[in-house]
């Protein structure tokens, strides 16, 4: 990774457009979770994020489907939520930065490790910037929110919540806790 700023910088703007587009079109709805979603090699991340509204529609389809499946098990899952990916062409940059100098996951062991390690921070510093300029609200308003990078199937339940405890307020992991079956506070 040549410039972890950079990355940083690119990361915040894409997904603050993204997670505004999400709003937009949805001005009605209250949203719970933004994500950007990647993989356990730090691939691209895309943004996911999630409503209260969006989630009951969601679980009336799969009743509808005759698939049952509980509101805490919806919840937090990126790949369920109608607005996953929204707005996923404002990456477009983050990508090409992305793929600069080939695939890291061919590197030597060692330099793989702090490649993807450098990426993860780089994602997670872009939503502590946004939350630092309240992008998701201030006090109670953001205490109804999580944000959290995420790679789906591939982390269990901890490695999920250490994550989302560094960058989010203890009052906004309530619900996340309860969802995982993971007891505590910060």
């Amino acid at each position: 990774m040549a410039n972890v700023e950079a990355f940083r910088a690119a990361i915040r703007e894409a997904s603050r457009l993204a997670f505004s587009a999400v709003r937009a079109a949805r001005p009605a709805e209250h949203f719970y979770y933004f994500a950007l979603v990647t993989t356990g090699d730090g691939l691209r991340p895309g943004p996911s994020a999630s409503s209260v509204e969006g989630l009951q529609r969601v679980q009336a389809e799969c009743a509808d489907q005759q698939r049952a499946f509980g509101i805490d098990e919806l919840r937090w899952s990126e790949a369920d939520s109608p607005y996953n990916l929204y707005g996923d062409e404002f990456f477009a940059d983050v990508e090409a930065m992305f793929l600069e100098g080939g695939d890291h996951r061919n590197l030597p062991r060692q330099e793989y490790r702090r490649e993807v390690e450098l990426r993860y921070r780089a994602m997670e510093d872009a939503l502590l910037d946004l939350d630092q300029e309240g992008f998701f609200g201030r006090g109670p308003e953001r205490h109804a929110v999580v944000v959290n990078v995420v790679a789906p199937g591939e982390e269990d339940e901890v490695q999920i919540l250490e994550r989302a405890t560094r960058l989010n307020p203890p009052e906004s992991l309530l619900q996340l806790r309860r969802d995982l079956g993971l007891p505590g506070q910060r």
